[in-house]
């Protein structure tokens, strides 16, 4: 019962479909490797703001990574319902907050960015997140590794924000380590 509990908690976290913004296509799924996993994205978009999306991984399978991602999904939209001054800011309260709500053995990876729709400048910071790809045409690629300690872990963390310039034909990929860990039938 716990079981399908977190599993109907993880998939209320996931936004219905991606928001649609004119030269952006958008595209999101998630897939837990067993019944419930800690895996979260999100993205928060009002036509007269920016973009801000997020993805997380909460360590371990079950409710608590569930709870914790409500958590964290809940004390980002409060903070970006108040239009905050930058993603660093944003994370280091995120991580405040969870410190403050959950142990040391409750927390989790982020990557939390913020599209400006209109220049297309992406502010980022990837607090112990698998690094986000993002492929430049001819083929160039870059990881998006700027940001610090995950997100729940030391009260004092600091974090980093970095620019990054999108240009027409780029391709971001944004993602868990069930990508870079899994295996087939054979291991």
């Amino acid at each position: 019962r716990e079981l399908e509990i977190a599993r109907d908690v993880q998939l209320r976290l996931f936004p219905p479909h991606p928001p649609r913004i004119p030269g952006l296509d958008i595209s999101a799924y998630c897939r837990p490797a067993n019944f419930v996993g800690g895996d979260y994205y999100d993205f928060m978009y009002r036509a007269d703001s920016d973009l801000w999306f997020t993805v997380g991984d909460a360590p371990g399978k079950g409710i608590s990574p569930a709870v914790l991602m409500a958590s964290l999904q809940a004390s980002l939209r409060s903070q970006l319902n108040g239009r905050p001054d930058s993603v660093a800011s944003v994370v280091s309260e995120l991580n405040r907050a969870l410190c403050s709500s959950f142990d040391q053995q409750r927390y989790t990876t982020l990557f939390c960015a913020r599209l400006d729709p209109i220049n297309w400048n992406l502010t980022y910071v990837n607090a112990g997140h698998v690094q986000p790809l993002l492929l430049r045409s001819p083929g160039k690629l870059h990881r998006l590794d700027c940001g610090g300690l995950p997100v729940g872990l030391f009260d004092s963390a600091a974090y980093e924000h970095a620019y990054i310039h999108l240009q027409p034909g780029d391709v971001l990929a944004c993602f868990s380590d069930g990508i870079t860990e899994a295996t087939n039938h054979n291991g």
